[in-house]
């Protein structure tokens, strides 16, 4: 059976009116020299599915043993039709306690059809 990319396009755009949230996404502020000020602004809030995935791999050290790795793959999808401002590292809080930083903004094509953009996000660890 082949896919309908205007067909999946249109249940992402259910999807996202139904169960998604509104995400904002946050720059640092900076001086006339370029430099960080701390202070950061909001760029965009965009409307989305948070959605995480894990990824396991196999790496080997050395010659005769190995470990099994688990990477979690995260983030944002959202409407084909939202202009994104939002660039790479650049932040999101979700759930107002859980800092990520914007990774990648790329396109979720289906054949040469553009059915949503995926923002990818990841971790940002703190030190305490």
């Amino acid at each position: 059976m082949k896919r309908n990319p205007l067909a999946a396009r249109h249940q992402i755009i259910h999807a996202i009116r139904w169960y998604g949230d509104d995400y904002t996404f946050k720059r640092a502020v900076t001086n006339e020299f370029g430099e960080p000020t701390g202070q950061p602004s909001t760029i965009q809030v965009i409307a989305g599915l948070y959605r995480a995935s894990r990824k396991e791999f196999i790496e080997v050290i050395g010659n005769d043993n190995a470990t099994l790795k688990v990477k979690n793959n995260r983030g944002i999808l959202c409407r084909f039709d939202e202009t994104i401002k939002v660039k790479q590292g650049d932040l999101v809080i979700i759930a107002d306690h859980w800092t990520f930083k914007v990774t990648a903004v790329e396109p979720v094509l289906i054949g040469n059809v553009v059915i949503a953009q995926d923002i990818s996000i990841e971790e940002v660890v703190q030190e305490v």
